[in-house]
């Protein structure tokens, strides 16, 4: 018994369950694959039962979903308060950069749950509105900005990290640790802003339709959706797969 206890894929898998944010991003996924479900129904011709059952379906996870963000209101404002201070700490030009995208960032992210949240208040009648509408555009509004500041700073890492692999490249490069290492580093870095920057741009395609910015069908949103899903719960199984071992 202790060896399947103890066996590192096992831990991999129990560490990812135990992620809030997994829980969260799996739920986005099946909120998105309902979206797209009931798009197919529709441009095939089935019956609007089906149709509003999917449509139901999206809407109950996406119900379930708003729950996940109760608290993280209070994380999102802690963490901004945290980030302005470094920010006021700080004293390198590019760490001030990225240390200021990053905490407006927070703001961002703390409207668009504190207006998820009311929504949410709302949608169980426990502080019903009379119109909603104000506080759905102020999430969508918050989560565009949101998206936009992530995909800067990924454009921003991409950057610095690619004069960075240039200086080590030349021979110049004078920081403690072998050039391999440095080398491996920057390479990893900047492949991952990629990663990130395709995911954070998908993220804004939601949001600009919503606020009539762009109009897309309800296949792209959900294509969308369902891509940076995976997108996170792959980032997600990669890091609990390093705490795993």
């Amino acid at each position: 018994m202790e060896p399947v206890l103890t066996n590192s894929h096992l831990n991999h898998v129990l560490n990812l369950l135990d992620e809030l944010k997994f829980r969260d991003k799996s739920f986005r996924a099946l909120q998105f694959t309902a979206k797209l479900t009931a798009w197919y129904l529709y441009t095939r011709g089935e019956s609007l039962d089906k149709v509003k059952r999917w449509k139901s379906i999206e809407s109950q996870l996406s119900f379930a979903r708003n729950f996940f963000t109760v608290g993280k209101v209070f994380l999102n404002l802690k963490s901004s308060v945290v980030k302005g201070s470094e920010l006021h700490k700080s004293s390198k030009t590019e760490i001030n950069v990225l240390t200021a995208l990053e905490f407006f960032k927070e703001i961002a992210n703390t409207g668009q749950n504190a207006a998820e949240l009311r929504l949410w208040l709302n949608k169980t009648q426990i502080l019903p509105l009379s119109d909603s509408k104000g506080y759905s555009n102020a999430s969508d509004i918050f989560g565009l900005f949101s998206s936009m500041i992530s995909a800067t700073a990924d454009a921003f890492v991409y950057y610095t990290s690619s004069k960075d692999l240039k200086i080590i490249r030349s021979g110049e490069y004078s920081e403690k640790g072998s050039k391999e290492e440095s080398l491996k580093k920057v390479l990893a870095l900047r492949e991952k802003s990629v990663f990130d920057f395709v995911e954070d741009t998908l993220d804004c395609i939601s949001p600009m339709n919503s606020l009539g910015l762009i109009h897309v069908d309800d296949h792209v949103i959900g294509l969308a959706g369902l891509v940076t899903s995976f997108m996170e719960l792959y980032a997600l199984w990669n890091k609990t797969k390093i705490l795993s071992h």
